[in-house]
């Protein structure tokens, strides 16, 4: 598991100019948000100004003070010739434009008269063009291809991604980078067809996008340095795309990277293909947002699902990257956060939030939808709730959405699905759940003891020592016991202000054999409860705290442990019918849909499945009834299987104390094999290209062109 601080802390003991140069990319990383905020505060901006200057920093840079810039060595790895700032935590700049654009309305005529210049679409150019297929598409940077979904342009001052100077080393007239972009969106493109992702507008017009950066005399040439790209427009039309057009800041922080052999340079190179992978991935997919979103949506508080969602797309087309584990990582981390709930806060809001790792970190929700009940499908499925259409005329907003398709899953609404959630995320219980967070896959547990005074309860190894972390709205707060036997009641309290409690409680019972069953709870009133029976030595129960109401603030809460004697419940053995082999999520990876009738009086279900009878069995429980709407079957997908291999699998019901049924057994079940592992084909099928960008000056003081590579490199090797 990698640390995305310990990468950058790596990256910075290798860097050549010495201490004062960690200091000031340390500072340009943590400064800014710091910087804007401490003035509000102070009286010295105001709101609008505020944000007018974080639309300074991601396209205009140069514009900042010089009290709200990075120093100029640090500004030079930031790629910005202004000596602009650089966030290395923000990935996507699309949600601080989308805030920034729901804030006009409140600024004063000449701040709102400026922010609306920033925010409009790069200028109309001399020439239009019609595609022969019949997409239109105007053209504004002097060198452009259409491919068959996009159009991609660039001026005359091209790098390649690691900042070299763009080559065209299979000598077919157009720059490598620029085919590789093409490459990799046109492959997201044709997953997102596969998974239903169609509208209207796709059909008429291509896909602007943009290699910022690349033309001094463009309006779109300075995206800031610390942002790997962004997607703007308004809601309805189809939005442009700018992408970053020096990714050599990064080190090798995702999997392309540190599976990559040779030299130092080569890693980099490797994981500077995944990150832009992944920016092709994310921003597409916010295209699809763009053309879907509801009139009712309200940017401010819901664009975290933008991002936690293309973040799950860009792990769906390009599973190798997992540049998205980061956002789980250690103790502030999102896994190390988990009780500051859902929503998450708009950065430009709540800076105390950690917006990166939360909204990013928040990916887990949709994983847990696709994996737990839903299938890849599920994201279209949500698509569908949220845009507007007969049921809901304006739309719904995304836990609006959520709520609805909960409820054709078979779930109480939102509040029950989250539940299930919260419990899974106590065993990290996802396909990819090993490398989120902490040692074991778990999330940090709060407190070993359930009692009756857990409110008043203090952190251990805290200095000062702090409270027990409350939950926020759709948050959760662990805590975990074990050495019972026999039967058990457990038992919640809160308290809140005003009113009742809504709080729910999900115990995640992990069974000497090596799987977990998980048991919930909502009470409206306050007093959730769960009885679970049959514990034994080996068994520990780790109880998920959540807190699911909106308008309402959590004080406190309270857990009451007892002993009881529960009655013994038992249940058949699911009807399985024939599996059906899927293609799986990565190289190698093959996949299988397992699908049952729903069994009666089930609290869940528990899937088991190995290789081999002399291999461990691994597990994934899925709590209540994630039943298809279509079909009204109990479905599951398993996609990080071995192409091709052959597993025993086993599914058993457990039923509301707990306790497993009979265990049904397919032999055999033989996984679906790997996906296509090339790319999709690229057709070009207009261009012009005068300048190709083969011969690159350097601009501004090395930070672009081979000088700065080279400088770069020696930083490596050091």
């Amino acid at each position: 598991m990698r640390s995305l601080l310990g990468a950058l802390l790596l990256a910075l003991a290798a860097l050549p100019a010495g201490p004062a140069y960690a200091a000031e990319r340390l500072w340009a990383t943590a400064a800014f948000p710091a910087a804007v905020q401490a003035a509000v505060a102070a009286g010295e901006l105001d709101r609008a100004e505020a944000d007018l200057y974080w639309l300074y920093a991601v396209k205009a840079p140069e514009r900042l003070p010089d009290g709200y810039r990075a120093p100029a060595a640090a500004a030079r790895a930031a790629r910005s010739p202004a000596g602009g700032l650089a966030l290395l935590e923000l990935r996507c700049a699309t949600p601080i434009l989308r805030a920034v654009r729901s804030r006009l309305d409140q600024m004063p005529p000449a701040v709102r008269r400026e922010a609306e210049a920033l925010l409009q679409r790069p200028a109309s150019g001399p020439r239009g063009a019609l595609r022969r297929a019949g997409k239109s598409v105007t053209h504004v940077l002097p060198n452009w291809i259409e491919t068959e979904n996009f159009s991609f342009e660039w001026g005359p001052d091209l790098t390649a991604a690691t900042g070299q100077a763009a080559v065209d080393a299979d000598g077919n007239g157009l720059p490598d980078v620029v085919e590789q972009w093409a490459s990799y969106f046109e492959t997201a493109y044709a997953l997102a067809r596969e998974l239903g992702f169609t509208h209207p507008i796709l059909d008429q017009e291509l896909v602007p996008v943009y290699l910022g950066n690349s033309d001094p005399d463009s309006a779109i040439d300075d995206i800031g340095g610390s942002f790997l790209g962004f997607t703007a427009g308004e809601p309805g039309e189809l939005p442009y795309i700018v992408v970053q057009g020096d990714l050599r800041v990064d080190t090798w922080l995702n999997d392309e990277g540190s599976a990559a052999g040779g030299t130092a340079w080569d890693r980099v190179e490797a994981n500077v293909r995944g990150t832009m992978k992944i920016v092709a991935a994310h921003e597409f997919f916010h295209v699809l947002h763009f053309l879907y979103e509801p009139p009712v949506w309200n940017s401010r508080e819901d664009d975290w699902w933008l991002e936690a969602t293309a973040t799950w797309f860009e792990d769906e087309v390009f599973d190798g990257v997992n540049q998205y584990y980061s956002r789980f990582d250690g103790p502030t981390g999102w896994a190390g956060t988990v009780e500051l709930g859902l929503p998450v806060p708009l950065l430009l809001d709540d800076p105390t939030v950690d917006y990166t790792i939360r909204a990013y970190g928040a990916v887990i929700f949709a994983k847990y939808l696709a994996e737990h009940g839903g299938g890849r499908a599920s994201q279209r499925d949500l698509f569908d709730l949220i845009r507007a259409g007969p049921e809901a005329p304006p739309g719904r907003r995304p836990l609006e959405a959520l709520d609805a398709y909960a409820r054709t899953l078979g779930y109480d609404g939102l509040e029950e699905l989250y539940l299930g959630f919260a419990a899974a995320n106590a065993g990290m219980d996802y396909e990819e759940g090993a490398h989120f967070g902490f040692p074991g896959g778990t999330v940090p547990v709060r407190k070993r003891s359930l009692d009756a005074d857990s409110a008043a309860d203090t952190l251990p190894d805290t200095d000062p020592a702090r409270p027990l972390p409350v939950p926020a709205y759709l948050g959760a707060t662990y805590l975990a016991e074990g050495g019972f036997s026999g039967g058990l009641r457990v038992g919640l309290r809160g308290t809140s202000e005003p009113g009742s409690s809504p709080w729910g409680l999900a115990l995640r019972v992990r069974r000497a054999g090596g799987y977990a069953v998980v048991l919930g709870s909502l009470d409206p009133g306050g007093l959730p409860e769960a009885e679970v029976s049959s514990l034994g030595p080996g068994d520990e129960i780790l109880a998920a705290v959540s807190f699911l109401g909106p308008a309402e603030t959590p004080t406190g809460y309270a857990t009451e442990v007892s002993g009881a004697a529960i009655p013994a419940f038992s249940l058949p053995a699911p009807v399985l019918a024939a599996p059906v082999a899927l293609p799986g999520r990565g190289a190698d990876r093959g996949g299988v849909r397992l699908a049952w009738a729903p069994v009666e009086g089930a609290a869940g279900y528990v899937l088991r499945w190995r290789s081999g009878p002399q291999e461990p069995l691994a597990s994934r429980t899925l709590f209540g009834h994630p039943t298809d709407p279509q079909t009204g079957r109990v479905e599951v997908e398993l996609r990080s299987l071995q192409a091709g291999g052959t597993y025993e699998v086993r599914v058993l019901a457990y039923g509301p104390t707990g306790a497993a049924g009979a265990e049904a057994v397919l032999p055999g079940v033989r996984a679906g094999g790997a996906p296509a592992t090339g790319l999709a084909p690229v057709r070009v099928l207009a261009q012009d290209v005068s300048v190709p960008g083969i011969n690159v000056p350097e601009r501004s003081a090395g930070s672009k062109g081979i000088g700065g590579v080279e400088c770069f490199l020696r930083a490596l090797v050091r």
